[in-house]
């Protein structure tokens, strides 16, 4: 998954981010990064070994505002066909 800042005054500071299967976490990464003004796009890479049928997944990060709360943006996810 990718965070990629947009605009606002501030940035995003991350900590790591986690996937949850059914609520219960199955991978994390856990890596500092920073979305803002400066042109990167912070990966985090979240594995999903196994798909069971009807389950269900969260992704859950932890991030704050760099300096503030004025920042706007998307996260990308991949695609887990």
């Amino acid at each position: 998954m990718n965070f990629c800042w947009k605009t606002g005054a501030n940035g995003l500071d991350i900590q790591w981010t986690a996937l949850l299967e059914n609520g219960v976490e199955i991978d994390r990464d856990t890596h500092t990064a920073f979305a803002g003004s400066s042109p990167n796009f912070p990966l985090y890479v979240l594995r999903l070994p196994f798909r069971p049928a009807g389950a269900t997944y969260t992704i859950q990060a932890s991030v704050k505002g760099d300096g503030g709360t004025a920042s706007n943006g998307t996260v990308y996810l991949p695609n887990w066909n």
